[in-house]
């Protein structure tokens, strides 16, 4: 899993922003007031890389990187907390298992979000929720009897998330997020095909930049 190398890019990334914002307050004034958001419905969407990983029963785990997109939204009730949901869905992944021609991960989040003031426009923000994470798989008609079947996994599991987000325009922010979740999802139709009635462990970690409009 590259979910470490991922999150230490972020910090990576958030420390310029940090140090440079936190250079620029003066130690005798009052700590910033957080600016970046408002009391309030807000809703936005982003777009990045998603890395999947999945072990079954009998067969090797495999790693793979996709794009994906989030939508989410959610309402803030002040300046250091909200309640958000998160919606996202991958692209095709690509396992190279024998008969799969086509594989996708998505899940549905719900998680209070705390924030923290580094200067008026920026803010960082880690949250922890629970949700659905799903995982779905086609197979192909030339190496197995069922192809053109779907197959899917699902279950409910926690997750987390940290980001950055900057106060682009009046109503637009900015957002760097990082989200992460893990599982051991269960077939939801339960067939006795040897491989599909087995459970799935799922890991999916995603780097996104998006942006939200808040009301």
């Amino acid at each position: 899993m590259k979910s470490h190398a991922v999150l230490a890019s972020l910090f990576m990334l958030a420390l310029p922003l940090a140090t440079h914002a936190q250079e620029n307050i003066n130690p005798h004034e009052a700590p910033p007031q957080n600016t970046t958001h408002h009391k309030g419905w807000f809703i936005g969407g982003g777009y990045g890389m998603i890395d999947v990983a999945t072990q079954r029963t009998n067969l090797p785990k495999q790693d793979r990187n996709a794009q994906a997109v989030s939508v989410y939204g959610g309402y803030q009730f002040n300046h250091w907390f909200a309640l958000e949901g998160h919606l996202f869905g991958s692209n095709n992944l690509h396992f190279s298992y024998t008969d799969v021609v086509e594989s996708y991960a998505s899940g549905l989040f719900i998680a209070p979000k705390f924030i923290y003031a580094l200067s008026p426009q920026l803010s960082a923000y880690g949250k922890v929720g629970a949700g659905v994470l799903l995982y779905d798989e086609t197979y192909d008609n030339r190496h197995s009897w069922q192809g053109g079947r779907e197959e899917s996994w699902g279950s409910g599991e926690a997750a987390v998330g940290l980001g950055l987000e900057y106060r682009y325009h009046s109503p637009v922010v900015l957002r760097l997020s990082y989200d992460y979740s893990e599982g051991t999802l269960e077939d939801t139709e339960d067939r006795w095909y040897f491989r599909n009635d087995a459970d799935v462990k799922l890991e999916v970690s995603q780097l996104a930049l998006g942006f939200y409009y808040q009301f």
